[in-house]
Parts: structure tokens; C-alpha cells; sequence
């Protein structure tokens, strides 16, 4: 099991994890201090050298907000690795505000989110589904479950190649991020897509779910990969 530090997101030192990663954060956010009267007009927050795209999945026919960041001063003739986020709602925007220019033990990455277009409580609903892979519980706390490998097509045949076609990818260093439900998918990635990506970060994944079924595919993985080297 390898065991990663909460700065492990961005340093130069990540390398392939098959593992568990077992993260802990807190953030604390503190509100400014102003008058009573204040006229203070509210405006929209953005981030730097970000974008959203809002598509419609043609493979389960639900929608998505896909998230995309890019390092600053990034070198147009140079490719960088991707950073894949999971439950992008919540962890896109401390992953793009991450600053490799400023300091160089951080990775430049190009940071992509999948999240959703709506508001926290449909959230809840959407990863409910979107995260648990399929098996023999369908309900998560009073929400349909189970679409765990339409989410990974989503992700492998339009969300990828929606990124390629955009940005300057190197396909060799691409990486996958979830945590809890989102580990729990990452696991099950891994799992059944062992090619898809160069690294798997599952922090704190939810093993527990369906009587801990994922780890199924793993003594098959194994039974497969005993098979080929025996050949």
C-alpha cells in the first residue's frame, strides 16, 4: 500500500500508484470584515487560464461541466502532463490555482475536472451514481447507484478526447485523481483499464460499498495476468 503526502497532487515526485493513497485535508475560510452598510457588489469568481466546457454525454445522455486548466506562461510548443480530477466541483480550483511558475517543486500540469452543472444538493445525487461501479446494490442513501462504468466510457471516449483535441497533451503522464466514492471509481478504473492512464491516486476510496465487491476485480487482474505470463 503506498501512502502519499496531501501535497502529492502536484510535486515533481509522483510516480504510479496501484495502491491507496490516504489523504487528509481541512480548509479553513475565513470571510472579510466589512461594515454593516456596505454596498459591496458581488461579481462572478473566476480562475486563471481556466475554461468549462458544458457537454452532454451521447453515452448515458446526462450532462457535465469539464474543467480546464493550464500552467502559467505554459510553452505552446511544449505538452504537458494531465491531471484528470474526479468530483471536479469540489477539487478543480485548489488544483488550478497551484502554481508551478512560482514554485518549482510544484508539477505543471494541465488540470482537467469532471463535475456537474448544478447545485450541491444534485451533486450528491449525480456522484451517487456516477461513482459507484455496478453491482448488486443499486441505492446509495436513497440514490440511484450502480453507473460507475458509463461514467468511465464518458470519461475515456468523449472527455479525453475533448482535451486532446485542445490542449498540448502528453499522453505518456496522465493521471487520475478521486477521493471516497471518487477513489472508489478510481480503484474499479484501474482495475478494468489498467492502460487508460500512467497513474491511479484513489485517496481514502470507499472500499466498504457493496460488501466490497471492487476488490474483486483485483483477484481477477491478477487470475488474467497470472494467465498471459504463463503463455
Amino acid at each position: 500500500m503506498s501512502v502519499i503526502r496531501p501535497d502529492f497532487l502536484w510535486r515533481r515526485t509522483v510516480t504510479k500508484v496501484t495502491g491507496i493513497a490516504i489523504v487528509s485535508c481541512t480548509i479553513l475560510a475565513q470571510g472579510a470584515d466589512l461594515p454593516s452598510n456596505s454596498t459591496v457588489a458581488a461579481e462572478p469568481l473566476s480562475v486563471p487560464r481556466a475554461k468549462q466546457y458544458e457537454i452532454t454525454s451521447k453515452i448515458n445522455g446526462l450532462k457535465y461541466r469539464i474543467m480546464v486548466s493550464t500552467p502559467r506562461n505554459a510553452d505552446p510548443g511544449k505538452r504537458y502532463p494531465v491531471f484528470y480530477l474526479l468530483d471536479g466541483n469540489w477539487y478543480f480550483m485548489p488544483a488550478a490555482e497551484s502554481d508551478s511558475a512560482t514554485d518549482p517543486s510544484l508539477l505543471a500540469s494541465i488540470f482537467v475536472g469532471i463535475g456537474y452543472p448544478s447545485d450541491d444538493s444534485e451533486i450528491d445525487r449525480r456522484r451517487a451514481y456516477d461513482l459507484t461501479p455496478p453491482g448488486k446494490l443499486k441505492d446509495f442513501f436513497g440514490s440511484k447507484a450502480g453507473g460507475g462504468d458509463d461514467l468511465i466510457r464518458v470519461l475515456l471516449e468523449e472527455v479525453k478526447p475533448l482535451v486532446e483535441s485542445h490542449y498540448q497533451v502528453d499522453q505518456g503522464r496522465q493521471i487520475i485523481y478521486g477521493k471516497s466514492l471518487g477513489g472508489l471509481l478510481v480503484l474499479h478504473l484501474l482495475f478494468v483499464h489498467p492502460e487508460a492512464f500512467q497513474t491511479y491516486i484513489a485517496a481514502s476510496p470507499a472500499i466498504y460499498w457493496d460488501n466490497s465487491s471492487v476488490l474483486a476485480g483485483r483477484s481477477e487482474e491478477r487470475r488474467v495476468g497470472k494467465e498471459c505470463r504463463s503463455r
